[in-house]
């Protein structure tokens, strides 16, 4: 449901950005991060009916 993404995933994102930002020194890399995190949510704003995540889990065989 949508709640579970704005409410219970991007929320405690936002809410943690200047606490990232200052553990990580204000650094680049760390701007960075969380400029990328902006981004996703503004998208999920105005695009999340279209979208979705999948995640794909990969098993190596073991080589013998």
């Amino acid at each position: 449901p949508e709640y579970c993404w704005t409410e219970q995933y991007y929320a405690p994102i936002q809410r943690a950005f200047t606490e990232f930002l200052d553990r990580h020194g204000q650094s680049e890399p760390a701007q960075e991060t969380v400029r990328a995190e902006k981004e996703e949510i503004r998208l999920h704003q105005e695009f999340g009916r279209w979208f979705s995540y999948a995640f794909y889990i990969l098993h190596r065989p073991e080589l013998e």
